[in-house]
């Protein structure tokens, strides 16, 4: 294989993650992930594996720890919350910049870049950019503890009801899987 991605459905199990207009996180996030590795597994080029195909929860050190051991991109998929507000809206990918961030080699830029531009043009959200290097990402432990490029794709809002409509719906999970 060329490369080694490993996918994460974020949270599962015991922690829901957000949730808006009856959707929980740890379901739409899992649903496209089974979605993502069913695409991927049709491929010799890329070589896929996943840190839950359940609703399990791998805690986010032994998320970043299978990135790091076996990985050479971590893409977590997460849904974004801004209630009670519900008219924010659209996809943002957030990642660090790492000590093993190289000139001429992949980065969490480079991933979370690709990311961001083709998650936007396959569900038509609004764009709301890349989000990087604060505090709050810098907590992140799957995030923080990689050393291989990491991101996690902000797919949307599940606090607006446009947004959880659309995702909620079979058609858009399969784009963003796509």
């Amino acid at each position: 294989y060329d490369k080694v991605v490993v996918l994460d459905a974020g949270h599962g199990g015991q922690d829901p993650g957000t949730n808006g207009n009856g959707i929980d996180e740890k379901d739409m996030t899992l649903a496209i992930l089974q979605k993502t590795y069913s695409k991927l597994q049709n491929t010799d080029k890329v070589k896929t594996y996943v840190t839950r195909i359940a609703d399990t929860y791998p805690e986010n050190i032994d998320r970043a720890m299978m990135a790091n051991e076996i990985g050479d991109i971590f893409i977590s998929v997460h849904m974004n919350s801004a209630k009670p507000n519900p008219t924010p809206n659209g996809t943002e990918v957030l990642f660090i910049t790492h000590e093993t961030d190289k000139k001429g080699k992949l980065t969490s830029k480079d991933v979370a870049s690709v990311l961001l531009k083709n998650v936007v043009n396959a569900l038509g959200t609004n764009n709301r950019g890349l989000k990087y290097d604060t505090s709050e990402q810098k907590n992140l432990i799957v995030l923080n503890k990689t050393v291989v490029p990491a991101v996690i794709v902000e797919t949307l809002f599940l606090s607006n009801p446009g947004d959880a409509l659309k995702i909620s719906n079979e058609i858009y999970q399969e784009n963003a899987a796509q």
